[in-house]
């Protein structure tokens, strides 16, 4: 049994009494004293099979640390001599980045995701650069490597600040299964993101005058969509699971049962009279209670196309890379900042597009009677009206010069 150590240079693993590196020729010494050489422990199996052992590898232990090397080698010494197994190793000691992408593809939670297809390619993008590497052992080298290849790819910084994410979830969801050491989280904690905290926000909105061109080229279906993402701020996965029992038209509310919002909390969205008349005019099916339909069947597949071609028909640059371009998440901005301007107060414009209360707010405000909210949405009607009939007059005006 002896302790080895590693030159940082060439690598070679050699006696620790070594002053110079037997291979190259490196001052092995000063490198010790700052910590950069990385000491191994030696031993021979029951059957003489040499087997050696980065102190790194053992729970607790430090690589580059000879006092640890000696504590790992006197552990090592007990094991052989009470013949228990050699080694007592850090967990996922030999686990793989391929291989804890294989476990993470299994867990029932990852099947839960929506993304679950996008971090399946994510994984395999992964992979394919450090699929072998020893997850213990990743460092800073290796996610920042990783982000160049993925930058000379052609991926943005948003998407690859995205991908280090999910790898990074993944290693902390080993980690509280015990299917690695702490350590592995280090080099992840202190990755830095290529973008800030708001560095990628969107700006754009749509205008009053938008929001007319969209309703008048959009097909019926569609223009109920519009008219109620405009006036509520509802995301677009809310709309188009919205089914008739959680409207309530007698309170002008729309009821979101707890599970079915985004933060899995139930909200209620007050109507105006613009969504109360667009819901009145919409027929019910008898096979499903989806409120928003196309011929009968749920619209959740052919929405993207539909809301596309719209814009494109209304003369609006659709797509988050075209040159002012919207995409359908961009109501819900759009109608925060109509609230604002109206003079609703912060507390209950967060109420009403569904984002968390911060503060003392989420003590005292989260659940205000429904009177409250529906004059909330009042002061906001009463707004908007008056924006959009200056649209509507503005709009007949450049007709009639252009005529």
């Amino acid at each position: 049994m002896a302790i080895l150590a590693e030159c940082p240079v060439c690598h070679r693993q050699q006696k620790v009494s070594n002053k110079n590196c037997a291979g190259c020729g490196l001052s092995l010494d000063k490198f010790k004293r700052s910590g950069k050489v990385k000491y191994l422990v030696s031993i021979r199996d029951k059957d003489g099979k040499q087997i050696r052992k980065s102190v790194g590898r053992f729970k607790n232990l430090e690589a580059t640390s000879i006092k640890d090397a000696n504590k790992a080698e006197a552990a090592v010494k007990t094991q052989k001599e009470e013949k228990r197994p050699l080694f007592n190793l850090a967990p996922g000691a030999d686990v793989t980045f391929e291989h804890l992408a294989k476990w993470y593809r299994a867990t029932d939670e990852l099947a839960k995701l929506k993304s679950a297809n996008r971090i399946e390619i994510i994984l395999t993008h992964f992979c394919a650069v450090h699929g072998g590497l020893l997850v213990n052992d990743v460092n800073l080298d290796h996610l920042n490597n990783y982000r160049k290849k993925r930058l000379a790819d052609g991926s943005s910084a948003r998407t690859v600040d995205y991908e280090v994410s999910v790898i990074k979830t993944m290693v902390t969801r080993a980690f509280y299964y015990d299917k690695i050491d702490g350590r592995a989280l280090k080099p992840f904690k202190v990755f830095k993101p290529l973008l800030g905290v708001g560095d990628n926000a969107r700006d754009r909105m749509f205008t009053c005058g938008q929001y007319l061109d969209l309703i008048e080229a959009a097909p019926r279906h569609l223009k109920a969509i519009i008219v109620t993402a405009y006036h509520t701020g509802m995301r677009k996965g809310e709309i188009l699971k919205l089914t008739w029992p959680m409207i309530d038209r007698k309170r002008a509310m729309i009821r979101l049962p707890k599970g079915f919002t985004k933060n899995k909390e139930a909200r209620r969205v007050p109507i105006n009279h613009h969504v109360a008349a667009v819901l009145e005019s919409l027929p019910r099916q008898i096979a499903h209670d989806y409120v928003f339909t196309y011929r009968g069947r749920n619209l959740t597949d052919r929405f993207g196309r539909a809301f596309k071609s719209t814009c494109e028909k209304a003369g609006i640059a659709y797509g988050r890379d075209a040159d002012g371009g919207v995409v359908f998440h961009d109501f819900r901005r759009t109608c925060k900042t109509n609230l604002l301007n109206a003079g609703v107060d912060k507390s209950f414009r967060d109420l009403i597009i569904g984002h968390s209360l911060s503060g003392m707010d989420a003590f005292y405000l989260n659940n205000p009677p429904d009177d409250q909210l529906t004059e909330r949405m009042a002061r906001f009607t009463a707004w908007i009206d008056g924006q959009l009939e200056k649209a509507r007059v503005l709009k007949t005006v450049m007709k009639k010069r252009v005529s």
